[in-house]
């Protein structure tokens, strides 16, 4: 096992010896012998992966709760991309740990949480991953059909080709104001530069 990295092998050997994970951010980290308080959800990933692949359930427990119940506590935006992918790429496709990240994700991601984020690897996300936000997207509009339907007015116009700005002023299924409606259409080009 030459793959693993001194910061979750101290917490691994910490935990060895006392039987408890650190009881806040700045203990991991110093237990860790890292500084960024913003890697400490890789850390307990990663020492989670490395409880799984060891076969040691007691941490493995601890550690489940440690990154679930983080979202009890306060809002948790979406996990970076980076450990989505580390997730998937090192957990077993029926871990929880695998769904919890799907429906963080689904409740809390947004495009202003990806411009923000600056993270590079979103194309990286694993086809697994994207697959079974697909599934929980499309099991949740199933439980809401009918509200779905009534929220949501389809821009029609929005997908055609038109050879003109005049053409699509001019399209007969140009969209107009439905009260309490929001409009499904496709962003132009310019609204994406925007």
């Amino acid at each position: 096992m030459d793959d693993i990295e001194p910061p979750e092998f101290n917490v691994f050997v910490e935990w060895l010896y006392t039987q408890k994970l650190p009881a806040d951010g700045k203990s991991w980290n110093t237990i860790a012998n890292q500084s960024k308080s913003d890697l400490l959800g890789m850390l307990r990933l990663k020492l989670y992966v490395l409880a799984d692949r060891l076969i040691v359930p007691s941490l493995h427990r601890l550690l489940n709760r440690a990154i679930v119940n983080v979202s009890r506590i306060y809002y948790v935006s979406p996990p970076p991309y980076e450990n989505i992918i580390y997730a998937f790429q090192h957990l077993p496709p029926s871990d929880s740990i695998l769904d919890y990240f799907i429906d963080i994700f689904y409740m809390g991601w947004d495009s202003d949480i990806h411009d923000r984020s600056g993270e590079d690897n979103f194309s990286d996300l694993p086809q697994d991953f994207l697959l079974r936000l697909l599934t929980k997207m499309g099991k949740e509009r199933k439980r809401s059909k009918y509200r779905q339907q009534s929220l949501y007015k389809l821009d029609v116009c929005s997908y055609h080709a038109h050879a003109s700005d005049e053409e699509r002023a001019s399209c007969p299924n140009k969209a107009y104001d439905a009260e309490g409606k929001m409009w499904m259409k496709r962003e132009s080009e310019k609204e994406d530069a925007a």
